[in-house]
């Protein structure tokens, strides 16, 4: 699986780093620290799954779905500061954004890397 982490924070990056290094099935292929090079980065790097930072539960999704439009085998992983979940966005078959939720821990983060999306 190759992830691509978009995160404003490096206290998180290095966190995410560190935790997908756990996995041997998942590889980070880039970071970016703003999220308006997310779509770029994404067309660039091609990757199965995409770790977002959101500010707060009222904010829209603006650039998930311009990443998810242009690559539809993709998700979305999202994770706020102020929640205890974590939410996996993905395109259905009929072209629908789909979402569930894990909860915030380490193991609940990479479930949602490898959440079946299919």
């Amino acid at each position: 699986m190759r992830v691509l982490i978009a995160n404003p924070t490096r206290f998180l990056r290095d966190a995410l780093y560190e935790l997908i290094s756990e996995d041997p099935g998942c590889e980070v292929v880039g970071e970016v620290t703003d999220q308006g090079a997310l779509s770029d980065a994404a067309d660039r790097l091609n990757p199965d799954c995409v770790v977002v930072a959101v500010g707060d539960a009222s904010e829209p999704v603006p650039v998930w779905g311009e990443v998810l439009a242009k690559h539809p085998e993709a998700k979305i992983v999202a994770m706020r500061p102020d929640s205890n979940l974590v939410e996996i966005y993905w395109r259905s078959g009929d072209r629908h954004v789909r979402h569930a939720f894990c909860s915030a821990s380490r193991e609940g983060i990479l479930q949602a890397l490898r959440y079946p999306v299919a």
